[in-house]
């Protein structure tokens, strides 16, 4: 955590902050010198907040995610200044100007965004000023944006992010690594959620930290947007990555749900449905819905847009999509990205294992085994998150077993597709009711942050 750890000859005093390329500034900092400004009422709270993330009590990741967040939001007002100068106290103001008026001429030019851990450029947005009253001042207004609801009008989170350099520009430095690993996940869907939202089309597929269009985009037009159905008001995040059959039959778009048509357009109509809602094109849709890129980009794509006249019983794309959007309006509204991100690495503990297994009926069909433990977390993880079973944690690295491959025809998937359509003979249909059950004691538990 120590800056300049291994420069030679400095007393433990002095301070280590990089005051050129390869020199630390090496002031004394046991001095009687007077402060640089007194210590204001909001910033001394400020400092406590800090101080108190530092505190044992406080969880090491909660902690590790808040500063990772201060760092982001650093990057974002420093690289916009002035654009959100208003969060800063009014006394730190002009020293901040100081400090950012430089970095408002054109900088180093796109390329790889590199930040040397031994010798932090100058100019990398998410590293603070060296003047200690425009740090607190950067600090708070950071401090104060993360704090804002990013839907409120007078958020300045739109506004910032609208007047940003290119996210290519080497001046970020690790900024946006450090929102995909290390910041919260909330953040990330803040972010996430004003650039789909609050930017344009054009803005979002040259900078936006989202999928880029491959060649599949530009030599098939059916992967752009034909029409729009932004008029509606539905947010992205409340289309889960695997329509429930539910809503085909309300849709009417299949007799049964046991159709077998209906895993295709139960999988390609959620893509569709996103691009018409966000103005997004088939490959950024299908990344937004957390579909893996080789789903779509592969020679024989299990992820491809819909050919209406073959796939949908009116043959009317538009009309379709339509229909299924009026019926998403009148559920519930849950945030399905929100929970794929949050239960990432989910699966069943042993507690509640065991208590399931506890509920099997004397006598009634083989015992439970590690199979059938992946496969009810993957049901589990399914329910929760409107997802493909395929893609529960339990069938992805690092916690597939590494002798295994996943393959379409594999027998857990096979059980689990049963599971869902409760055809008969269902295999444990004991236990698939009592999955159903925990899954929605789960929710119950995480409604309030969906």
């Amino acid at each position: 955590m120590l800056p300049a750890a291994n420069a030679p000859r400095l007393h433990p005093a002095q301070c280590r902050n990089w005051s050129g390329k390869r020199e630390v500034c090496g002031h004394r900092l046991d001095g009687a010198e007077p402060a640089a400004a007194a210590l204001t009422p909001e910033l001394a709270d400020l400092q406590t907040v800090l101080l108190d993330l530092l505190d044992g009590d406080e969880p090491a990741e909660l902690a590790s995610q808040r500063f990772a967040d201060l760092q982001v939001a650093i990057s974002l007002i420093q690289a916009g200044w002035p654009v959100a100068a208003e969060l800063a106290p009014a006394a730190t103001r002009a020293v901040l100007e100081a400090h950012l008026a430089p970095q408002q001429q054109d900088g180093p030019g796109p390329g790889p965004a590199t930040e040397s851990a031994g010798s932090p450029p100058e100019t990398v947005w998410s590293a603070p000023p060296g003047d200690s009253v425009a740090t607190a001042g950067l600090l708070f207004g950071a401090y104060h944006l993360l704090a804002q609801d990013s839907s409120d009008p007078r958020s300045a989170l739109p506004q910032l992010l609208r007047n940003l350099p290119t996210l290519d520009d080497l001046r970020w430095g690790r900024t946006w690594p450090m929102l995909a690993h290390q910041a919260s996940p909330s953040l990330r869907r803040r972010i996430d959620q004003v650039y789909r939202h609050r930017l344009s089309a054009d803005w979002i597929r040259q900078g936006a930290p989202t999928l880029r269009a491959s060649k599949a985009n530009t030599t098939q037009k059916v992967f752009a947007p034909t029409h729009t159905l932004t008029d509606l008001g539905i947010a992205p995040e409340y289309i889960p990555q695997c329509l429930p059959g539910s809503w085909l039959l309300a849709a009417t778009l299949m007799d049964s749900e046991r159709d077998l048509t209906s895993y295709r357009l139960r999988r390609v109509l959620p893509v569709h449905l996103v691009q018409v809602i966000s103005d997004m094109n088939f490959l950024e849709a299908a990344a937004f819905l957390g579909i893996p890129t080789s789903w779509t980009t592969q020679s024989r794509l299990r992820v491809k847009p819909l050919d209406p006249r073959r796939d949908l019983k009116n043959g009317d794309l538009p009309a379709t999509l339509r229909l299924l959007a009026q019926h998403v309006l009148g559920q519930e509204k849950v945030d399905y990205r929100a929970r794929r991100m949050q239960f990432s690495r989910w699966s069943i503990d042993d507690m509640a294992w065991d208590e399931l297994c506890r509920q099997r009926p004397p006598g009634r069909g083989r015992k439970p085994n590690e199979h059938t433990r992946e496969c009810a977390s993957a049901f589990v993880w399914s329910y929760i998150t409107g997802s493909e079973f395929a893609l529960a944690p339990v069938f992805q690295p690092p916690m597939r077993p590494h002798d295994r491959t996943l393959s379409l025809d594999m027998p857990h998937l096979t059980k689990l597709r049963r599971w869902e359509s409760k055809e008969p003979p269902v295999p444990a249909s004991w236990l698939c009711t009592a999955l159903e059950e925990h899954a929605r004691q789960v929710i119950a538990t995480i409604s309030h942050t969906s």
